[in-house]
């Protein structure tokens, strides 16, 4: 799924806690399904944003 992921927007970005952002978080993202966008359901972001790692990633792209 996360190979699917677009335009994420992030929640919780505190400049103060760099280069941690712990509480840094998803609060919508574009999912690819069956060739057609659509904005990620409630599970779908919980899923993403359970696999810490992936979130950081994706924030330090959007800030940098």
């Amino acid at each position: 799924m996360i190979a699917n992921i677009a335009d994420i927007e992030f929640g919780g970005i505190d400049y103060n806690d760099c280069p941690d952002f712990t509480d840094a978080h998803i609060v919508s993202a574009s999912v690819l399904e069956n060739g057609k966008w659509r904005a990620a359901n409630e599970d779908e972001l919980d899923s993403l944003n359970d696999d810490s790692s992936f979130v950081y990633q994706q924030l330090m792209n959007h800030i940098y």
